[in-house]
């Protein structure tokens, strides 16, 4: 008696948790992919512009020399 009982608890817990995880919210993702790496492998010179704004002088400098 006892084990039907745990048994009919346990099922309406699973009923309960499905019926909950159907009403959360749906999140939209985007996600980027990587380009190709033979595809880069076959530059062999690139361009950096100037960035404008605040701080551009730095972040052409950073991205010139991680490049």
């Amino acid at each position: 008696m006892q084990s039907k009982k745990l048994a009919f608890l346990s099922g309406i817990l699973l009923l309960l948790m499905l019926l909950f995880a159907g009403c959360a919210t749906k999140i939209k993702t985007t996600m980027l992919c990587p380009g190709k790496a033979h595809e880069a492998s076959k530059l062999r010179r690139i361009a950096v512009l100037s960035f404008t704004g605040r701080g551009g002088d730095k972040v052409s400098a950073d991205v010139e020399a991680l490049l």
